[in-house]
């Protein structure tokens, strides 16, 4: 976060071509991939995805009338339901800090390739029903458990299209890296996610 801060500042002071500000927000698509690891076999624990959204603002530098860099301060919900090798439901919300390089194919359309840091303020799973063979305890109704790691990184490629005035479709997705469990957990699951960001931002 810091580093983010510290590369917002060093733009915003460089005589460049242009700065942007924008508000932005819209709607997650994740996919999840869950393993849980029981007697040396990785159980398949994917269930079904629940759209999440995303609100937050954008900063741009353009560094010509081609490149530009762009940097994004969001909040982030989503959620993934296990099915009955892991039922429940996973939650997580985030506050995601991309940083996008992006190329202007022409006045209107942009392809942006960049990576994020993702800050869970809130990741927990919780049980719905009782779980035989799959974890030492079966009696897991209804608790909450925070078994994954506060922060993860992704890869993201997307576009950003403007739509009419100071409007502007985004479209991005986001390929999860690493494993999101901590390190008392990733020994017995495996999970990561990919996300799909569908949205709309106004640029001020």
């Amino acid at each position: 976060m810091k580093n983010t801060l510290f590369v917002l500042i060093l733009l915003s002071t460089i005589n460049g071509y242009s700065q942007d500000f924008k508000v932005k927000s819209g709607v997650n698509i994740p996919d999840f991939e869950n393993k849980h690891i029981y007697e040396e076999r990785a159980v398949d624990v994917l269930g079904s995805n629940t759209i999440g959204f995303y609100i937050g603002v954008n900063y741009e530098y353009s560094l010509n009338e081609n490149f530009s860099l762009d940097a994004d301060l969001l909040y982030s919900s989503l959620s993934n339901t296990g099915n009955s090798n892991f039922p429940g439901k996973s939650k997580f919300q985030s506050i995601q800090v991309p940083l996008t390089f992006n190329y202007c194919v022409f006045d209107k359309l942009k392809l942006g390739l960049g990576t994020s840091l993702n800050y869970h303020i809130k990741s927990e799973h919780v049980y719905k029903s009782e779980i035989d063979h799959t974890l030492p305890h079966n009696d897991f109704l209804n608790q909450k458990f925070e078994f994954y790691d506060n922060t993860s990184y992704s890869l993201h490629i997307g576009t950003s299209y403007n739509i009419w005035n100071d409007f502007f479709i985004d479209v991005r997705y986001n390929f999860g890296l690493g494993n999101i469990y901590d390190s008392e957990t990733e020994s017995v699951a495996k999970s990561k996610y990919n996300n799909l960001q569908l949205g709309l931002s106004y640029k001020f």
